[in-house]
């Protein structure tokens, strides 16, 4: 046991020093973590349910669209609470979606991640300041991924709202630090992919 906490430890050296070198390769601000009470949704509904922001692992990531592409070739990719961006860069770089878009209800942080935008000229990232609750998904196979931004309450609802879209267009939820997936079970999904080492996931629409 003592063996195994060393190496996940060693591991999760390693996660970070990986994304130090991608953020300082390309000039990003990715890093930290914000409270939500240092952001400026506070008047929201969404506030009560939200979580603080984090960057996820490129690591984590990068698993995660590696094990997608086994189900089929996705054009979109959409991260559902982008923060300032790093997954939307991380998968602009992998060079494998024509279109990524951050979707981000603080407008701090999407301030942060347009700064980002403009260091990287990456053309097919953009981001939209919008509740999850109320983003319809574009209708093209996409990725939709998520770094546990918030409650099941905003999970159900956003999952709900656009259920159909995700049937209709064969999409897969990616989940990371994946608290709430009882949710995706509840609303028909069947889980694809599972790492509980990594509390990474893969889920589709039965």
């Amino acid at each position: 046991m003592i063996g195994y906490l060393n190496i996940e430890w060693i591991k999760r050296i390693l996660f970070k020093v990986e994304d130090y070198v991608f953020e300082k390769k390309h000039g990003l601000e990715l890093s930290g973590i914000v409270n939500k009470e240092d952001l400026d949704f506070r008047r929201t509904g969404s506030f009560e349910h939200a979580n603080a922001y984090q960057a996820v692992y490129c690591r984590n990531l990068r698993v995660l669209i590696n094990e997608a592409s086994k189900f089929g070739e996705y054009k979109c990719f959409v991260d559902i609470g982008a923060g300032k961006g790093k997954a939307c860069f991380y998968a602009h770089y992998l060079n494998k979606f024509s279109s990524i878009i951050g979707v981000e209800l603080s407008k701090q942080l999407i301030e942060i991640a347009n700064k980002n935008l403009n260091i990287s000229r990456a053309e097919n990232v953009s981001f939209i300041c919008c509740d999850a609750a109320r983003f319809d998904l574009p209708q093209i196979k996409s990725i939709v991924f998520m770094f546990n931004p918030f409650d099941q309450v905003i999970m159900e609802t956003f999952i709900s709202n656009n259920l159909e879209t995700l049937r209709r267009n064969k999409s897969l939820i990616a989940y990371a630090n994946n608290k709430h997936h009882d949710v995706l079970f509840d609303l028909g999904f069947s889980t694809v992919f599972k790492c509980d080492v990594r509390d990474i996931s893969l889920h589709q629409l039965k």
